[in-house]
């Protein structure tokens, strides 16, 4: 199962073998399925940059280290995957990876940028909701650490979706309030598809994949019927967002 955790209950039933805290077990519930969306599109963009390097080793960098930096080095074994933010410790890096230390809120200071070589395709998976800095300001950051013509994958929360316009329409606030602790203070801001459009055009990203879905999982009933109605609900009303971009 190691060499094809793709799956989203394959995902699940790794993790839930390792000595997780409960917080963990709790979040891996809720993301499980978005991983296995996820890497989709990295095996996608994979595949192509793979055809394309030749023997040279593919350089990863994975934006907030978690679960699925853990899963792209169990099966991406010829990549380097590198990792930026804040360290995970309950996963440990190979001896050919390395992690950058840097908060992304300092990308509102460009003469603080980290000058690292550039990485063939970055991973910013639901970390801009997450970081009260501009996000031109940090996609123009990020795409520095990006080859010309690599990628980056974006995934974020709609912040349009349905189950935020109804609570809205019934006087309540869908957003949580910033929480009382600096080192997890939950989302800052949250992005709508045209706002997302404008901050990677600025960046000098070009859109190659575009995908919304529901793909987390609170299990209750009420989530359920919603997932299967968002089958048909127009791309702007769901979940989640999922940009694939390449450096212009």
């Amino acid at each position: 199962m190691m060499n094809n955790l793709r799956r989203a209950e394959d995902i699940l039933e790794y993790f839930n073998q390792q000595d997780l805290d409960n917080d963990s077990r709790e979040f891996l519930r809720y993301q499980y399925r978005r991983y296995e969306f996820l890497f989709q599109k990295i095996d996608k963009v994979f595949a192509k940059l793979s055809s394309a390097s030749g023997q040279r080793a593919i350089k990863i960098m994975d934006i907030g280290p978690g679960f699925q930096t853990e899963i792209m080095r169990l099966t991406l074994p010829g990549a380097v995957v590198n990792t930026l933010g804040f360290r995970d410790l309950r996963f440990h890096a190979r001896p050919k990876d390395q992690h950058f230390e840097f908060d992304l809120n300092n990308a509102q200071f460009p003469d603080r940028w980290l000058k690292l070589e550039p990485h063939d395709l970055v991973i910013l998976a639901e970390v801009l909701e997450h970081l009260y800095t501009s996000p031109v300001l940090v996609l123009q950051c990020v795409a520095r650490w990006i080859t010309s013509g690599g990628f980056l994958i974006l995934q974020t929360p709609n912040a349009c979706a349905l189950h935020k316009r109804i609570k809205m329409l019934f006087g309540k606030n869908p957003f949580d309030l910033i929480r009382e602790t600096a080192d997890n203070p939950g989302h800052f801001r949250e992005y709508t598809l045209s706002e997302l459009f404008c901050f990677t055009d600025q960046a000098g990203l070009r859109l190659v994949d575009l995908a919304t879905w529901n793909y987390f999982d609170n299990s209750s009933w009420v989530h359920k019927i919603y997932n299967a109605v968002s089958r048909v609900m127009p791309a702007s009303l769901r979940q989640g967002i999922t940009m694939t971009l390449q450096k212009i």
